[in-house]
């Protein structure tokens, strides 16, 4: 058990759970509204933890050249729209080379098997599945023939875009991110490792679930495209009203669990998912920690109620989730796919670990997030 940092009472019968020792929550506002009513908010906080120095890897980086990675049928050609406006913006400040994708993991290949050595960054412009593909491409690399990246919002939940440049999803805040702000900053990615040995490796930048909820409302998605971001919240509504439930055996950390029945199990590099959900409130892209969501199966009024906290960051005291921070994942599930960043994937086999991989990459990034 954890108390919260201000209150170490126990709030609403139950106390925050994670398995790194104190946590922080002293952002979060709480006012007492009665014997039964208790508002919470929490504002939006920077990605980065700055306590620990070693952990604030960053440095200027001026950009002259640009290989752009399109996945032009992204949220229906919007992909391709946002890069055409995106060079109309820029001009020709910049030399700007694009490779388009033709099929399912063509990104990964661009990305693994490009000579990246004559320019500056690599944008990825698409969704979040196609910026999954390009990051796990980069990680194909040897670390010294890696550049940093940065993701032009051609998507329609754009997470890990909100994740980079402090929630804010614009094409014109990431122009201003890239050329007025021009800090990169080595960040953490999350990794599935399975197979043999755990030899083989799956990485993401925001989330990757498993379970009833995240991978049957990523089948829905499509569906209800029209609603934009939106789309994410109406098709897990659709999954809660339908039930279901997996069944896990887990540990993390120290904590052991047996047969756990859930609706859902979710890993979070990032904070958000789903579109501006934040799943993670308390995630960091620095801090070497992975945060782990366990939603239990309740009654269907008791789960619309803490989907519905989502996007304030309040859901996670909610008594039917528990909340965890850890350094290192065993699962062992009976899914036959997981979600990961938008795409459905076929579960690895079991058992998996699921690791971060500490300040592996470069990204550009909001400077904002340094200013606290």
């Amino acid at each position: 058990m954890v108390d919260k940092a201000d209150d170490p009472v126990d709030f609403n019968g139950r106390l925050l759970r994670q398995t790194d020792g104190q946590v922080d929550c002293s952002q979060y506002k709480i006012e007492n509204k009665g014997m039964f009513k208790t508002k919470v908010s929490c504002p939006e906080l920077p990605q980065f933890r700055l306590d620990d120095p070693e952990k604030v890897q960053t440095r200027k980086v001026k950009i002259n050249s640009a290989l752009v990675i399109l996945n032009p049928m992204s949220k229906k050609g919007r992909g391709a729209k946002i890069y055409q406006e995106f060079v109309k913006k820029i001009g020709d400040s910049v030399k700007v080379e694009v490779l388009e994708t033709t099929h399912q993991d063509h990104a990964q290949q661009l990305a693994s098997e490009t000579d990246m050595s004559q320019f500056d960054v690599l944008l990825i412009c698409g969704g979040d599945g196609t910026v999954n593909e390009v990051l796990n491409g980069i990680m194909e690399r040897k670390p010294e023939d890696r550049i940093p990246f940065a993701i032009l919002p051609g998507g329609s939940g754009n997470d890990g875009v909100r994740c980079l440049n402090q929630n804010r999803v614009s094409l014109e805040d990431t122009i201003s991110m890239l050329f007025e702000g021009t800090t990169v900053a080595k960040i953490d990615l999350g990794c599935v490792k399975y197979g043999e040995g755990f030899s083989k490796r799956r990485y993401f930048l925001t989330q990757s679930g498993w379970g009833p909820v995240p991978v049957g409302s990523n089948k829905l998605v499509p569906k209800y495209k029209l609603f934009g971001s939106k789309a994410y919240d109406i098709a897990a509504l659709h999954k809660i009203l339908a039930g279901g439930i997996s069944h896990y055996d887990f540990k993390i950390d120290d904590r052991e669990s047996s047969n756990t029945p859930l609706v859902a199990f979710i890993a979070s590099n990032g904070r958000y998912t789903g579109g501006g959900m934040k799943m993670a409130p308390l995630s960091y892209l620095n801090d070497g920690k992975m945060d782990i969501t366990l939603i239990r199966r309740a009654s269907k009024c008791a789960t619309l109620d803490m989907l519905g906290q989502v996007e304030k960051a309040t859901h996670i005291y909610q008594p039917l989730l528990e909340y965890y921070r850890a350094n290192k994942i065993t699962l062992t599930t009976t899914d036959e796919e997981f979600e990961s960043e938008g795409d459905l994937r076929q579960t690895f086999l079991s058992p998996l670990e699921i690791v971060v991989d500490h300040l592996c990459i470069e990204a550009f990034v909001s400077p904002n997030n340094f200013e606290c």
